[in-house]
């Protein structure tokens, strides 16, 4: 799908409970935010380690039952992909063409909620690490 074919703001849609038949406002951004802040405890592919350990403190951590092996295949494809996603990231920033400037410029026009609410996310993952000391 091109740019124009996406739904905007597909996160922020999602929380907010929102179609794909209206515009995405202010005041559905701030629902968006209050459900993330409410339901949700937040990780991150830049802090995949860390996000890993909360989640495993929040099943039971050490005393996790199931198939430890998978458990292991299944976090080391989620750190695989996560530094895939830094990779990708870092190659579009090196490179500075007209192209790429003009297509995140559009990108960042048609996400911006979803692009906020990514940004408030980071700092709730800050926010929430009292609960996992």
């Amino acid at each position: 799908k091109g740019l124009e074919e996406t739904v905007d703001n597909i996160l922020v849609r999602q929380l907010a409970g929102i179609g794909t038949g209206s515009i995405v406002t202010d005041e559905d951004y701030n629902v968006a935010t209050q459900v993330l802040r409410s339901k949700f405890v937040v990780g991150t592919c830049e802090e995949s380690a860390e996000s890993l350990r909360r989640f495993l403190k929040m099943v039971g951590g050490n005393n996790f039952i199931g198939d430890t092996d998978q458990c292991a295949r299944e976090r080391h494809g989620w750190n695989e992909k996560c530094q895939k996603i830094k990779e990708n990231d870092q190659a579009l920033s090196g490179k500075k063409s007209k192209r790429n400037l003009q297509m995140a410029k559009d990108i960042r026009g048609k996400h911006l909620y979803d692009i906020m609410l990514y940004e408030m996310s980071k700092g709730l993952f800050r926010e929430q690490s009292v609960w996992f000391e």
